[in-house]
C-alpha cells in the first residue's frame, strides 16, 4: 500500500513549520504531499459551475503565491488544493483503497470553536473516514517522531496491519516503541502484563518496551517523563470506552480539546 500525505491548513496561521514538517514526513514515508485549504469565501448557492470554478482558481493562485514564499512547490513536487467542500467530503472524494492517507491537522485550543479546524472537525475526520490522522498541538516542536507511545489494552483488538504499516513507513525515523496501559483494582494485572509482553515480542525488531501505569494517567510519573519534543502518542480509533480505559475519562475528544500531545490515530 502506498502513502499519500494530506495537510489541512488555514491562512490565518503561521504555516511555515507545519508545511515544512509535512514535507519532511512525506519524504520520510515516500509519499506525495497535498496542501488543502477550505475556502472561507461565501459562494452563493445559485452561482454557476464556471463562475464557481473561476473563484476557486483565483484563490488557489493566491494560495500558491503564499506557499511558495515558504517552500518551492515545484521543486518538492507538492500540490495545493482549494476546496469548497467540508473536510470529510473532500477526503471521501479522494478515497482510494490502495492508498493510505496520512492526514495532518493542527489542533486548536478549546475556546476556538469559530475556527474551521475545531475539535469537532477533527473528530469527524476520525469517525467518518478511514484515514490515519496526525493531530499536532499548537506548541508542537515540529520534530519528526523518534519514540512512539502506543496505548493498548487486551479488551480491544489491535489493527496489526495498520500498525505494521505505520512502523514500516517510519522505520528509518522511529527508534523506539513503548506499549503501555494503566490499571486500577478492577483490572487483571497478569492479563495486562501478558498482553503487553506479547506485543513487545511481536514487534521486537522495532526496539520495544512496555509500561503499566497504576492509577491516574494524567498525574502519573510516566506521563510526566514522556518527552513530546520528539515523541508521539499513538491510539487506535475505537469506541469511547477504549480511551476511557487508557486515560480514565480523558477521552479522545478531550485529548484533542486540550491539544496536549502530538497524536497519531490509526484506523480500527
Amino acid at each position: 500500500m502506498r502513502n499519500r500525505t494530506i495537510t489541512l491548513f488555514e491562512f490565518s496561521e503561521d504555516n511555515e513549520k507545519l508545511i515544512n514538517f509535512s514535507n519532511d514526513l512525506a519524504t520520510e514515508i515516500n509519499s506525495n504531499l497535498f496542501l488543502v485549504h477550505q475556502t472561507d469565501r461565501l459562494i452563493p448557492s445559485f452561482t454557476d459551475a464556471e463562475t464557481k470554478k473561476g473563484i476557486l482558481e483565483v484563490e488557489k493562485k493566491e494560495a500558491i503565491v503564499k506557499i511558495n514564499e515558504i517552500i518551492d512547490l515545484k521543486t518538492h513536487d507538492i500540490e495545493c488544493e482549494i476546496t469548497e467542500k467540508n473536510v470529510v467530503n473532500y477526503l471521501e472524494s479522494l478515497h482510494d483503497s490502495s492508498i493510505c492517507d496520512w492526514v495532518i491537522v493542527k489542533q486548536k485550543e478549546k475556546e476556538e470553536f469559530e475556527s474551521f479546524f475545531t475539535k469537532s472537525t477533527i473528530l469527524k475526520i476520525i469517525e467518518e473516514t478511514n484515514s490515519l490522522l496526525i493531530a499536532l498541538p499548537q506548541d508542537f516542536s515540529y520534530n519528526m517522531p523518534e519514540t512512539l507511545y502506543f496505548a493498548s489494552h487486551p479488551k480491544f483488538e489491535i489493527n496489526h496491519s495498520q500498525l505494521e504499516h505505520l512502523l514500516n513507513s517510519l522505520k528509518n525515523q522511529v527508534k523506539k516503541i513503548v506499549f503501555f496501559t494503566h490499571i486500577d483494582d478492577e483490572d487483571d494485572y497478569f492479563e495486562i502484563e501478558t498482553h503487553l509482553k506479547s506485543l513487545e515480542e511481536l514487534y521486537q525488531k522495532h526496539n520495544t518496551s512496555t509500561k503499566i501505569i497504576v492509577g491516574n494517567f494524567a498525574n502519573s510519573d510516566f506521563k510526566n517523563q514522556m518527552d513530546f519534543t520528539s515523541s508521539f502518542l499513538v491510539v487506535q480509533k475505537g469506541p469511547r470506552n477504549l480511551f476511557d480505559l487508557f486515560f480514565r475519562r480523558l477521552s479522545i475528544d478531550n485529548l484533542i480539546k486540550k491539544a496536549a500531545f502530538p497524536l497519531i490515530i490509526i484506523p480500527k
